[in-house]
Order: structure tokens, then C-alpha cells, then sequence
């Protein structure tokens, strides 16, 4: 019995999924930033902008109002394809952590392709017939 192709596997589509998901962020977080604030006082904030997340804790509560909001990129210096992978900013009353894009990606690709072979390995061994 052969094993069943990859296109047949439910990982494999869901990790196309996720990585389909993943790069329209990208692409749209060049075009329009948005801010996500938990709760009225809360003092972590999501932003995604300039081909990156950045995740914002702030001393005090935020200084955005809760919910999502979307805004404009910043001038044309704001909008990076190909951001630095991991930047860390601490000011005085705030601490910036900024993830890549293209990292995130990078970070669910290799070990979703990974499992594939590793799996697709696993099941041609599994139906090969003994020696």
C-alpha cells in the first residue's frame, strides 16, 4: 500500500493556511498600520506596521483607546519589506519588543516543513513492504 500523497494531508493545508495568513500580514502591515489594545487599562498594546509586530508595554495604561484601530504608515522611511529581525527598545516609561515578518515566517516554515519530510519519511517506511 502507497502512502496517501501530500496534497491529501490536512498539516499540509493548514500550514499553507498559516503561512498564506502570515504573508498578507506582511504585505498589509506595508500598507496600514493597525494598534490592538486589550482593555481600556491595559498596559500591553499589538501594533503592526512597517513590515513588522511590535509588542508595547507601557508603564501606565495605554495611550490608545481599547479595541482595534487602524492608521496610516508613517512617511516612506516607516515602510520596510526586508525590517531587522529582532529589535528590543526600552525608554522610559515603555519597552518595545519588534518581530519581522519575514522571522514569523521564517519561524513557522522550518519546523512545519521539517515535520512534512520527517512525517513523509515516517509513512513511506511504514507501508514499504518487508525485506
Amino acid at each position: 500500500m502507497t502512502p496517501r500523497p501530500l496534497y491529501r494531508w490536512k498539516s499540509f493545508w493548514f500550514g499553507l493556511l498559516v503561512l498564506a495568513f502570515l504573508a498578507w500580514a506582511w504585505a498589509h502591515s506595508t500598507r496600514q498600520g493597525a494598534a490592538f489594545v486589550p482593555t481600556r487599562k491595559s498596559p500591553v498594546v499589538f501594533l503592526q506596521d512597517a513590515g513588522r509586530i511590535r509588542i508595547a508595554w507601557f508603564r501606565r495604561s495605554s495611550p490608545f483607546p481599547q479595541g482595534l484601530q487602524h492608521f496610516p504608515p508613517g512617511d516612506g522611511s516607516g515602510r520596510l519589506w526586508f525590517a531587522p529581525m529582532v529589535e528590543v527598545i526600552r525608554l522610559q516609561n515603555q519597552f518595545y519588543i519588534h518581530l519581522a515578518h519575514w522571522f514569523l515566517i521564517l519561524l513557522f516554515a522550518l519546523p512545519w516543513s521539517s515535520f512534512l519530510i520527517v512525517r513523509s519519511r515516517r509513512m513511506k517506511r511504514l507501508t514499504a513492504p518487508p525485506p
